[in-house]
């Protein structure tokens, strides 16, 4: 009983032992139910390989091409197509010369010959693996090469007979799981072979796969020097790689300068776009651009039109970066002339430059002043939640616009100082002018505008049940971004003559 115990106690020790000694069995994924098989084609590229990529496309397949230097320096664009298609390439020598008849410096020369047209199409940082001519390989091959030597295990011979049916047969008669199979597409036979070989090893469900993807299935680390014949399934069979989803792309920032015109009587400056073309101060012709930032160009063409300058006798622009028959040359000249808005320095306008806030509110003060427009009394300090960022240059007219009325800050109590305005913004204002320097006419217009009576000079009787427009310059909150509303002939004589009754006490 005790032998018994013993034999048993010494079994069961002894099948541990082995079963502990054993691998353990490789995960699912490492045993995929794939069948792969690489087709690989040498001497190329030729006449018939543009035939054979076409077909390889058609039927999903991935190949590997040991190419000839001398024929890929004569056909880069077939090159640039095999890397684009997801085809590897592989360094086949510059004149298929027998590697093992050559000294190491000639194996690296004709292999370094050939390298620069494959760098040319497939980028500099790849490791192109190297297939020997003629399969011929001795210890200075492996010792002079940088990369992995890839034979094959399945010769049709495809180069001996030249005949379709004939390759066809032997490589269906010998190809297996992870065999790498040789083939030339200098050869017309051999193109028509392969195709057929590809359907018929399809429909068996073999999968077709370049040689780096084979041996990275089976997992083979490639070594430089190292000769491969196949990768057979030896307990590692791993899937295709899965691409990553692509990060989706994200969604582009508006453009701010962007506006539907077809929705022009939606934006909010649409009534002052309405009145300033109508007085001739921006085109009347054309998509209106309301959020196209005002550049100093248009700015200046725009003030001299409200004017009404004469600019006749301005045939020069007296500004190296205007040319004379630009639309602003002679507003330029004349504004330059006046003193309100002159240039840069050394010549130079700027007719491009975006204008920002600070910059349109400052060159609007000076034109106040040149025209006896300023308004009168003492010009409050500013309040505005970054008056610490308008530059010291322009604190002076933007106080003088922000009392005003014609140019007033956002709805959140800032300025934006150096934000830059807009087309429509600058209608506004050219509006809210219009209103400030003669408010009788700036009524007369609105009311032809409506197709109503214009009011005569001395009409300002307000008719029963309508009140007082507010006064612009008053509006704490006004944004130059949203019109001020016009709504009736009567309230608009009415906010005439309080404005040209303020205006005479204040003179």
């Amino acid at each position: 009983m005790k032998r018994i115990f013993k034999k048993t106690a010494v079994f069961i020790i002894a099948a541990v032992i082995l079963l502990t000694a054993l691998p353990f069995c490789a995960s699912a994924e490492k045993n995929g139910d794939y069948k792969l098989i690489a087709i690989t084609f040498d001497d190329g590229p030729g006449a018939y390989t543009e035939e054979l990529l076409d077909a390889l496309a058609e039927r999903g397949v991935k190949a590997t091409f040991f190419l000839v230097g001398s024929n890929a320096k004569r056909y880069p664009e077939l090159l640039e197509r095999m890397v684009a298609e997801g085809h590897q390439i592989g360094n086949h020598s510059y004149n298929h010369e027998n590697l093992a008849k050559l000294s190491t410096a000639k194996i690296q020369e004709t292999l370094a010959n050939c390298r620069k047209y494959l760098a040319a199409a497939g980028g500099d940082d790849v490791t192109y693996y190297i297939r020997p001519p003629y399969g011929s390989v001795n210890s200075t091959v492996k010792a002079a090469v940088d990369a992995p030597l890839i034979n094959w295990s399945v010769d049709p011979e495809d180069w001996k007979y030249r005949n379709t049916d004939t390759v066809v047969n032997n490589i269906m008669g010998a190809a297996k799981d992870g065999d790498i199979i040789l083939l030339h597409d200098i050869y017309k036979t051999s193109v028509d072979a392969a195709k057929i070989v590809i359907d018929k090893l399809q429909a068996k469900g073999f999968e077709f796969v370049t040689v780096s993807e084979l041996l990275r299935r089976r997992g083979i680390e490639p070594e430089a020097g190292k000769v491969y014949f196949y990768a057979r399934n030896n307990g590692v069979n791993l899937g295709p790689l899965v691409e990553p989803e692509p990060e989706p792309e994200p969604e582009p920032e508006p453009d701010p300068e962007e506006f539907d015109e077809s929705l022009l009587e939606q934006h909010p400056a649409y009534p002052a776009i309405q009145y300033t073309r109508y007085k001739g101060i921006f085109s009347a012709e054309g998509d209106f651009l309301p959020n196209k930032y005002m550049d100093r160009g248009l700015y200046v063409t725009v003030l001299g039109k409200f004017a009404r300058a004469d600019v006749s006798g301005f045939t020069e622009s007296g500004f190296t970066d205007v040319p004379n028959d630009s639309y602003c040359a002679p507003y330029a000249a004349w504004a330059s002339k006046t003193g309100f808005m002159g240039g840069y320095g050394d010549g130079l306008f700027g007719p491009g430059d975006n204008v920002t806030r600070e910059q349109l509110s400052t060159i609007m003060c000076r034109y106040l002043e040149t025209f006896d427009l300023l308004p009168k009394g003492d010009i409050p300090e500013l309040t505005y939640t970054d008056a610490d960022k308008i530059s010291e240059w322009a604190k002076n007219g933007v106080a003088v616009c922000s009392y005003a009325g014609l140019l007033m800050g956002r709805d959140d109590g800032s300025f934006d100082p150096q934000g830059y305005a807009t087309r429509g913004q600058c209608a506004i204002i050219m509006e809210r002018l219009a209103k400030y320097s003669d408010p009788v006419g700036y009524a007369r217009d609105i009311a032809i505008m409506k197709g109503e009576t214009p009011i005569g000079p001395e009409g300002f009787e307000e008719p029963e049940g309508v009140s007082a427009m507010p006064d612009p310059s008053k509006e704490g909150n006004a944004n130059i971004s949203a019109s001020d509303g016009v709504t009736t002939v009567a309230g608009i004589a009415l906010t005439a003559a309080v404005f040209a009754t303020d205006r005479k006490k204040k003179k």
